[in-house]
Order: C-alpha cells, then structure tokens, then sequence
C-alpha cells in the first residue's frame, strides 16, 4: 500500500473503535428503520395464517350450510388478461348484500351487467357469499401469496444483512484499505477496495461510501478474524460502535 496516498482522515482511528472487543454497539436512525420494516413484514406473516384459515373456514360453511339465491351482475372487469372478475349483488329478507369473486376461465365472457346469477351464502352471514356456478378458491389469491413469499424473502435478507453489520462493529479488527474503485449508484456511491489482515493476508471488498472517494485513496475497514471475507468500510449505515445513537449527527 502506498504511504504518500494515506489519508489522514482514514488512519485517524475513531476514539469508539479503539478498546477491546466485543464493542458496544448502537444503531443508527436508518438502522432503525431498517429493523422497523423487517418487523413489520414478518408481522404479515400470522396475519397471512389467520386468513388463511377464515377462508379455509368459510369456504367449508358455504359447501355445508350455504343457500342459493339469485343476484344480479353489477359489473364485470378485467384484471389481468384473459381473467376476469365479476361484482353481483343479492337481496336476504329485504337486506342487500354485495359480493365479487375472480372468474374461473372456463366461465370468462359467460356473464355481462345486469345479468343473473346464482349466489350461494350463509343465512348465519350472508356477507359471506359466492357465486354457486363455480366454487370458491384461495388459489385465487396467487397475487397475496407471491406478496407474502417476497416479505418472507424481504424480511430474511433485511435481518441478515444488519445482524451481519453489527456483528462487523462489534467484533470487527481495524484495518486500512485502499479505493480500487469508485461508482455513483442512484443515492450512493459504491466503492471497491483492498486490505491486508494483521497477518498480512491481502483481501478485496466492497461497499457503499458517504462521499465520493478517490481512487488509491485510504479508508478505514472493519473484518472478521475468523472470515476476513467479511468486511466493510467504516463508518456503516446501520450500525455504530460506541453505544445506542442519542444525538450522533448522521454522516451526509
């Protein structure tokens, strides 16, 4: 590594990352966030079981206890080619009640506005309905259980990435890397590097950079011992070593 392009900056340790570790670590306001969004999507997923099971069960009741009656079309569309989906309305002793179901393709085009057709619902709960020439199905949900697949997958990758991080703060060996590369990716700037480990192991890593860094330039890396494939420059986005974040000002 070339001593005249050190940068001061760089090899100015921080005071919070100098002491023993394990380092106290704090996370950051868009660590924060990031936590907050992970949790939420992981809260869809019982959401998603309990519904679940409410149509499992009510599909049930209409096959046992359901009665048909006769309600008419009030409009027709199309949701994504060739399905349709339909919007009918019945009346139960004087009361109107509404309902829509996805088309089967095997009925696309069989119905039109204004026409009849027949309902089956509860007498118990007749919000509970659907139309008696097809039986209702939750693989008409596909587009809820891809959503519910992809906050799974979301959610997974959000906390492996931030257990990953802390671990890095926390645990992290100090060293100085040296920019190979130096990119502008939307609203951050990506940077390429290199390192040598206390054992004098060289290694490459990149990561995201809050200013825009200049090739050969140095920067401070944090590595796992164990794995110092696992690095990242310092500081991070989610994490910082030195305790919880009160009124740390965030890096621009």
């Amino acid at each position: 590594m070339n001593s005249d392009s050190t940068n001061r900056e760089a090899q100015a340790i921080p005071q919070e990352l100098i002491g023993p570790v394990p380092r106290e670590v704090g996370l950051s306001g868009k660590g924060i966030t990031l936590w907050i969004i992970a949790a939420l999507l992981l809260a869809l997923i019982p959401l998603f079981a309990i519904w679940f099971c409410l149509q499992l069960q009510n599909r049930t009741a209409l096959r046992r206890d359901g009665r048909v009656v006769t309600g008419e079309v009030t409009r027709i569309w199309t949701t994504r080619a060739p399905n349709e989906s339909v919007r009918y309305t019945f009346t139960v002793d004087d009361v109107a009640y509404s309902g829509k179901a996805d088309i089967p393709v095997n009925f696309v085009r069989r119905f039109r506005e204004s026409d009849n057709i027949l309902v089956r619902y509860l007498p118990a709960n007749p919000r509970i309905n659907h139309p008696d020439a097809w039986e209702w199905s939750v693989n008409s949900y596909w587009g809820l259980y891809c959503f519910m697949i992809f906050a799974v997958m979301m959610s997974n990758t959000i906390i492996t990435i931030l257990l990953r991080e802390r671990r890095l703060v926390c645990e992290g060996v100090i060293a100085i890397g040296a920019v190979t590369r130096s990119k502008q990716d939307k609203d951050a700037i990506r940077i390429e590097y290199k390192f040598r480990t206390e054992d004098g192991r060289l290694f490459v890593g990149t990561g995201v950079s809050s200013i825009t860094e200049i090739i050969n330039a140095n920067i401070l890396v944090l590595y796992l011992p164990q794995n110092p494939k696992r690095n990242s420059p310092y500081s991070m986005l989610n994490y910082w070593a030195g305790g919880p974040v009160i009124s740390r000002k965030e890096q621009p």
